[in-house]
């Protein structure tokens, strides 16, 4: 949802996902079906499974993951 708000007011975002076959389906659909059914993704936001390549194409970072995951996620980065 972060992704989605942000597209509409940057030239670019990238946006990553740790389930590369959910990543997969998102950019195929062009949207999210399992989270935000009916919204649909961006032209200008990339979609990547790889956080290397996540922090590489970004400039800035916004977490929008639940608490729960937090340090595993911020440590996979």
């Amino acid at each position: 949802a972060c992704a989605v708000l942000l597209a509409d007011r940057l030239p670019r975002v990238v946006l990553w996902g740790r389930d590369a076959g959910h990543v997969h389906a998102m950019e195929t659909a062009r949207e999210n079906t399992r989270l935000l059914p009916g919204i649909p993704l961006a032209d200008n936001m990339l979609l990547i499974s790889d956080p290397r390549a996540a922090v590489y194409a970004a400039e800035c970072l916004v977490s929008a993951v639940p608490t729960r995951y937090l340090r595993e996620t911020l440590g996979r980065i």
